[in-house]
């Protein structure tokens, strides 16, 4: 193969190599051998405007969206917002391109003019430089694809054993009508238009019912629902498109900034619609989604230090009560400090005391653990000291129209840790304290995702950038 390095802002390197790319890797060019200027095709020159206007698309791209289309960023094409090399494969039929990921600031553009000795035609370099993704056919209907290119599975998984049970299995394989001629190859002086432009980042729409495994699954009575989530293959390219032969001075490096604006536009609409649909179908999507992932976070810390614990259920006190108003942390009731104090929508105060989850409840005795009765005594003094500066609290504090007597919670412990004697002797103590109740990190949590599934629907842990959408029953 003879190929073209760097040919966007200057005279070409030309050369002669070998190129290798495997699995996911990018195209690497191996064995170079300076080429003799008398063997470069006299022609070559002629198709230059299209490596300089990929060059000033790449650069135009990545300038828009680190600008005013910065908040398209992680929805444009990958080639338009991260590095990557443009790999030109000049056929005697039309124009093959892929896009490879690179760590170069500023990517050449590599151009091939011959292969092994023949001109290759689209028909031939497709499925060779796609990995055999892309295929060019007469009769796209009547194609079938070999059986060794990359292939999706989707599989069940059972959480429980882990067993994993395929349940779909296929080729994935693009194929376009070729040769292309006559008007579809557009007009001249306009943009020239890639017959087929497939980018490797999909996005997996399925359709689900969800059920209680305790009841009978019948068709129409569970939660329907939505499912999307990105995937990619296992290509070493990010981008690979196939343009019908035209006249290279068609491609016009002045006008490549605006090609990358109205690509990016295009990708803007389609999304917004998408998203909009979606909304509309299921409002709730994304708060259940957060929801979940922070609950999912705040189970990863239980096993620490009570710091670390603290600190995420200040940034994130909806897990201790939803309906909060605000939150106070390290407020001063004397020579006591609180963790939190939360206001409620109602205007009712709520004094939470948090312990290290590794703290005890209980002994082995079944007496209330030294820990729990120092965290229950905190919020004593802190209510005695609301009760003889009550004025002062009110003003300085600014807890506006604060009683006497505010409700508290004490979150310490496990519940792995609590036997079923002191599971029963805890609720007897949040009967007889009724204004000052004790729960479990885990309690709390598990409270947490009940008052959310109730509000929002089940929750899921999913991960990336999947999502999950309710449907509504059917009438």
């Amino acid at each position: 193969m003879a190929a073209a390095d760097g040919g966007a802002d200057r005279l070409p390197r030309q050369f002669k190599a070998k190129v290798e790319g495997i699995g996911s890797n990018p195209l690497v060019i191996a064995e170079e051998v300076p080429v003799d200027p008398g063997e470069v095709p006299p022609d070559f020159e002629r198709y230059r405007p299209i490596a300089r206007t990929l060059k000033e698309y790449r650069r135009a791209a990545g300038a828009l969206l680190g600008g005013k289309y910065s908040h398209l960023a992680e929805a444009a094409p990958a080639h338009m917002r991260e590095p990557c090399v443009p790999w030109v494969i000049l056929c005697d039929d039309g124009v093959v391109v892929r896009w490879d990921r690179t760590a170069e600031e500023d990517p050449k553009v590599r151009m091939v003019y011959e292969w092994e000795g023949e001109a290759p035609t689209v028909a031939s370099a497709a499925p060779k430089f796609s990995q055999g993704v892309v295929y060019a056919a007469p009769d796209p209907s009547a194609f079938a694809p070999p059986a060794d290119g990359p292939r999706i599975q989707m599989s069940i998984h059972e959480a429980v054993t882990g067993h994993v049970r395929p349940v779909v299995v296929g080729r994935i394989a693009f194929v376009v009508p070729w040769p292309i001629t006559g008007g579809a190859a557009g007009t001249h002086g306009a943009r020239p238009v890639a017959a087929i432009s497939v980018a490797n980042e999909f996005t997996l729409n399925m359709v689900g019912e969800m059920f209680d495994e305790r009841a009978d699954a019948v068709a129409g009575n569970g939660q329907r629902f939505i499912t999307t989530g990105r995937f990619e293959l296992p290509v070493g390219w990010r981008v690979f498109e196939v343009y019908p032969q035209t006249d290279p001075t068609r491609w016009q490096p002045e006008m490549a900034a605006s090609w990358a604006e109205l690509d990016l536009l295009a990708v803007a609409a389609s999304r917004n619609v998408l998203d909009r649909q979606l909304q509309q179908i299921d409002p709730n999507a994304a708060a259940r989604k957060r929801i979940a992932a922070l609950l999912q976070e705040a189970e990863a810390l239980l096993n620490g230090r009570e710091a670390p614990v603290q600190v995420f259920l200040q940034q994130h006190p909806e897990l201790i009560q939803p309906s909060y108003r605000r939150v106070w942390p390290k407020l001063p009731f004397g020579r006591r400090v609180t963790d939190f104090v939360l206001q409620e929508q109602s205007g009712e105060y709520l004094l939470v005391e948090i312990e290290a989850p590794t703290r005890r409840l209980f002994t082995q005795e079944g007496q209330p653990h030294n820990e729990l009765v120092h965290a229950v005594d905190q919020v004593t003094d802190w209510r005695r000291y609301i009760e003889d500066n009550l004025a002062t609290v009110q003003r300085e504090l600014g807890l506006a129209g604060i009683s006497t007597g505010p409700n508290a919670l004490v979150v310490i412990g496990r519940s792995g840790d609590l036997r079923p004697e002191d599971r029963r002797k805890l609720i007897t103590m949040n009967n007889e304290s009724p204004k000052t109740r004790i729960l479990t990190y885990d309690d709390l949590f598990a409270n947490a995702r009940a008052v959310a599934e109730n509000l929002l629907g089940t929750l899921w842990n999913i991960q990336g950038d999947a999502q999950v959408y309710y449907l509504p029953a059917e009438s």
